[in-house]
């Protein structure tokens, strides 16, 4: 697992780390940090659907069926944690508490519906 995952992975609280939790974070601060996140978790996605590519073209034995259960982890997990980044909340701080709540569930991303594939 690359630095940039565990990162984010430790910011939003999926590993358990001895740190003191935050006290507050303003919004653009708030903002930076998990547009950071987001783009560690494209990049790590990206990285590793190289990797699992570059195995099956390397060794041809169980393919392509260790390559799908390769891709479908790393979309799972990249699933699962872009979910998580955008469920972090560390508290705002209050001077600029009242801004942010005004706009904040506008900026919430739509959830998607699975989509059903036949035979799979």
């Amino acid at each position: 697992m690359n630095v940039a995952v565990i990162t984010a992975l430790l910011l939003t609280g999926c590993v358990e780390a001895q740190a003191e939790p935050v006290k507050c974070i303003d919004v653009p601060t708030r903002l930076k940090v998990r547009s950071t996140m987001l783009d560690a978790l494209d990049a790590s996605l990206k990285e590793s659907i190289t990797k699992t590519f570059g195995v099956w073209m390397a060794d041809s034995k169980d393919q392509p069926e260790r390559a799908y259960r390769g891709m479908k982890n790393a979309v799972n997990a990249y699933l699962e944690a872009r979910d998580t980044v955008w469920e972090w909340d560390p508290p705002i701080c209050e001077q600029q508490a009242h801004a942010y709540r005004l706009q904040s569930d506008k900026s919430k991303p739509y959830k998607l519906k699975p989509r059903n594939h036949k035979g799979k």
